[in-house]
């Protein structure tokens, strides 16, 4: 009954909680999470490691993920492979760049890269995204980002997004079909004017259109031809 009393008081002592193969030390002791095979709670004492010289922990060979803390070094060391890598030192960071990152020099992450998932930049009238460095001009009409054969963003202006094309013809006498300056993908692009009043036709080619039977040209009529693409 001694022998139990005195197991069962270091147990309480140690502050150690036992449940379902868990284990914590600390505060709290009968709230743990549940992934936790060992936790560890307190705001007034800490971990301290396994201490150990240079020498001393060359000795050791523990297995993978073992941790220790060098002296002589005032690093922590972590064993992986078969040999104890400083865990202070930025070379030894494995990190890892994707979607639309890079990795430069095997520590360094940058931005430019493949993005390898479907992805959003969430913003809101708070925290925008801005994009400094965009070729700009000083005109005033309104402008677009487009991607350009280079596939770099870029801007331009809604005119030069706008491809028009206009020609002049003097008409002889009876005439009613006239070619198109660009191929006919969309009548509704085109635009036809007698005279400088605008009229009515209809599309009879891929280059060529036809006046409505009601209106005639005369010799030297000015038959003008708006297109847009």
């Amino acid at each position: 009954m001694r022998v139990l009393c005195r197991y069962t008081l270091i147990m309480l002592f140690a502050g150690i909680y036992f449940g379902n193969s868990q284990v914590k030390i600390g505060d709290n002791l009968q709230l743990i999470d549940p992934s936790s095979l060992l936790e560890l709670e307190s705001s007034t004492r800490a971990l301290v490691l396994t201490r150990v010289n240079e020498n001393q922990m060359s000795a050791i060979t523990p297995l993978n993920g073992a941790l220790v803390y060098n002296t002589d070094a005032e690093c922590i060391f972590m064993y992986s492979g078969d040999s104890w890598r400083n865990l202070c030192e930025t070379n030894n960071i494995n990190a890892i760049a994707n979607n639309g990152l890079s990795l430069i020099n095997g520590n360094s992450v940058q931005l430019g890269g493949q993005l390898i998932r479907p992805t959003t930049i969430q913003t809101d009238a708070t925290n925008t995204l801005s994009l400094n460095g965009i070729q700009t001009t000083n005109d005033i009409d309104p402008m677009f980002l487009v991607l350009d054969s280079n596939n770099t963003i870029t801007q331009i202006t809604r005119s030069s997004l706008i491809q028009k094309d206009e020609s002049v013809i003097i008409a002889s006498d009876g005439q009613n079909q006239f070619t198109t300056p660009q191929t006919i993908t969309n009548i509704n692009n085109i635009d036809v004017y007698r005279n400088g009043v605008k009229i009515n036709f209809s599309a009879v080619g891929p280059n060529l259109i036809e006046l409505q039977s009601n209106i005639i040209c005369f010799d030297n009529d000015e038959i003008r031809i708006v297109q847009i693409q």
